[in-house]
């Protein structure tokens, strides 16, 4: 009988080393992801135009949205799947419990989120660049100014959206675990929401994007966060119970 205990902080950080070393495709995806968002943002996010007899000019508008956005999707996808049964199995190996479980799988999605964030903001850059090796600088006209306050609050607004995804993610795999029906009908109640556009989730779109505080989103998204993943944790011990 062994008189050692196991610390929970050294389990964690044991989970959250192997989930780090397996789960390489998860950063795969994300180059993948960003890519095909790069191709996409070089048509343009939007555009405009007018004229007057002989002449007219059009203005195409180029940015990293839609690199914010495809990443914000892998990061809703990322939790999503972290927390299924082939991954809970594989982590048999270690000596842990629930708690520990759940606490590395935040972890490995709070490090992923940080360098998804880190990559949008390069990717909005490259962007730009790239923009203008195929259309030439003489049709590039640019707006703004990047100082390193601005850097800061880009990455730090990037990430907890990213963290808003996955908390809404990991709480959605939760419950779609709970069974077949419980799946299905997540599923449609989701979809739904989304092809439908559904206008109940107006609201949720001007209570988190129309923030202009930072520090009052980064509350909002910190509040909602953690009740998303603590649902999801109850969701699963419901599901060991069972």
């Amino acid at each position: 009988m062994s008189l050692h205990h196991p610390n929970l902080w050294n389990v964690v950080n044991k989970q959250w080393k192997y989930k780090w070393i397996s789960y390489k495709s998860v950063f795969q995806g994300l180059i993948i992801v960003q890519i095909i968002a790069i191709v996409f943002s070089l048509l343009g996010v939007g555009n405009g135009g007018f004229g007057s007899g002989a002449f007219h000019l059009n203005v195409q508008y180029v940015s990293g949205d839609i690199v914010f956005f495809f990443t914000c999707i892998w990061a809703f996808f990322i939790a999503l799947a972290i927390d299924r049964m082939d991954n809970r199995l594989a982590e048999q190996i270690f000596v842990s419990n629930a708690m520990s479980h759940h606490l590395s799988n935040i972890m490995f999605i709070g490090v992923s989120n940080a360098i998804g964030a880190i990559s949008v903001i390069m990717a909005s850059f490259c962007v730009k660049i790239l923009h203008i090796w195929i259309f030439g600088l003489d049709a590039f006209v640019f707006f703004g100014e990047y100082t390193l306050p601005g850097l800061i609050t880009f990455f730090l607004t990037t990430f907890f959206y990213l963290i808003l995804f996955s908390g809404a993610g990991y709480l959605i795999g939760s419950i779609m675990r709970q069974g077949k029906i419980m799946k299905v009908a997540t599923i449609a109640i989701v979809g739904g929401m989304i092809f439908l556009q559904e206008s109940r989730l107006e609201p949720v779109f001007i209570f988190f994007g129309q923030e202009s505080h930072l520090v009052l989103f980064i509350t909002k998204v910190l509040l909602t966060s953690l009740i998303s993943f603590g649902l999801a944790v109850v969701f699963s011990r419901r599901l060991e119970v069972q």
